[in-house]
This record gives C-alpha cells, structure tokens and sequence, in this order.
C-alpha cells in the first residue's frame, strides 16, 4: 500500500487528499496543527471551517504528528501558507525519508526573503528529498465536487514529474508536466496579485472593459519581470498563469 501525506488541513490540503484518495490502494494521512480541531474533524468526518459540505474519504487519516506521517510516506503534499510554510519544514525536514517527493501545493512569495515554496523547502531537505511544485487554476472547493480541474506539476526532473503526473491524476483532476519551476512558482504567485484587482475593479463597479485591460496588461508586466528574472515566457501562457 502507498502511503500519501498531506501537510496541511485547510481547505486546499483536504482537496488534495479526497484527490489522492480517489485511487484504491492507497493510505492518505492528512496532517493538521490543532489537537482539538483534528478531534472534531475525525468526529464529523468532514473540515467544517474550510471546507464544509464534504464528507472525507474512508481512506483518510488525520493526526496532529507530522514527523510520524511524514516518515512514514511515500510522497509527500505540502499544503501550508506561505505565512507558516517555514517553522513547518524546520522542524519535517530532518524527518522526511531520503528520495521521497516533496510536492509544493503553496502560492506566494516569502516576506523578506522573497523566496518561493520550494525555495523554503529545499532550504531544510536539503538535496536528499526532489522538490517540485504544483500549481494552476484550483478552487479547492471546485476540486472537492469533482469539477474538471486541470493543474502543472513543475520540476527540471521531467521523468520524475511524468511519474508524479500519474499518481496525482484522476478523471475529473488532469495534471500536465513542465520543466520551468521557477515559471511556474512566480506566476503562480504573481497571478493572485492581479486576482486580487479584479476584485477591487468589482467592488468599484467597473465593467468587463476594465477588466480585461487589467488582465491583459497585467499579464504583460508578469510576464516581462519572469523572463528577467529568468522564466520561460511560454510557461505564462500556461495553467500556473493566464
């Protein structure tokens, strides 16, 4: 049997796991911070607060032991906010097993170190464990429903990210493979800054014009600053950006 954690019980990390779940064979163990939220999820069988009206797959664990789950897995998601993303792996990345995979599920750019997630990672792994990313157009609400989503697993490492393809797929959730992890990572991130405009272009009562300016012109300063910063432009064009 395949053993599958998740690093993360918000909304996004219970997405993931029902994902992983969906394949028989399979022990996912889903990690949470809270004693006393993880009781009342197991109690309930379903996360109230993040992601309610779902009830959690048989196959899944909860615990708050992180360094039992993540010794035990064969692969490893991390779902964690950036905001946490560091104290998280201090202490999981002298515990995680050598050459297991470590999946980044987090959008953003770190404060003050401007690192990305994998950045972070690495930084307490090391080069025992491959690092990748993943990244795209998922609502973890919309992925629980088992809407078609589609998403980008990024690593230089297209063997490894071909063989994470097809762990990680299911009918209603299609992965794609690139090799540019830096592209994916930055407009992965960068994209929520302009996500968050159409948002403020709404509130103000602005129309479809508007929009689609802020879009269009806003991919083009994304994608100016990856490419000097040393992206593939093309990755812009891709599930992570646009």
């Amino acid at each position: 049997m395949k053993t599958i954690c998740v690093i993360g019980a918000g909304g996004w990390g219970t997405a993931m796991a029902a994902v992983m779940a969906e394949k028989s064979g399979r022990r996912i163990i889903l990690v949470g911070h809270n004693d006393s939220y993880m009781a009342k999820m197991e109690r309930k069988r379903e996360n109230l607060t993040f992601l309610p009206g779902y009830k959690l797959h048989p196959a899944i664990e909860l615990t708050t032991d992180a360094s039992l789950a993540t010794k035990e897995a064969d692969i490893v998601l991390s779902a964690v906010p950036t905001k946490y993303l560091r104290q998280t792996w201090e202490e999981l990345g002298p515990l995680a097993q050598r050459h297991v995979p470590i999946v980044s599920l987090t959008k953003g750019i770190e404060n003050k170190t401007f690192l990305r997630p994998t950045e972070v990672i690495r930084e307490y792994v090391g080069r025992k464990n491959p690092v990748v990313c993943l990244s795209g157009p998922s609502h973890a609400e919309e992925v629980a429903k088992q809407l078609p989503t589609t998403v980008t697993i990024a690593s230089p490492n297209q063997n490894l990210a071909k063989r994470l393809q097809k762990e990680i797929s299911i009918p209603t959730f299609r992965a794609y493979t690139n090799a540019d992890l830096f592209g994916v990572e930055f407009s992965g991130a960068m994209k929520n800054v302009i996500a968050l405009a159409a948002g403020i272009n709404d509130g103000l009562g602005f129309g479809d014009n508007t929009k689609s300016a802020l879009l269009t012109r806003g991919l083009a300063e994304i994608i100016t600053l990856g490419c000097a910063l040393g992206a593939k432009r093309k990755t812009f064009y891709g599930m992570a950006g646009v």
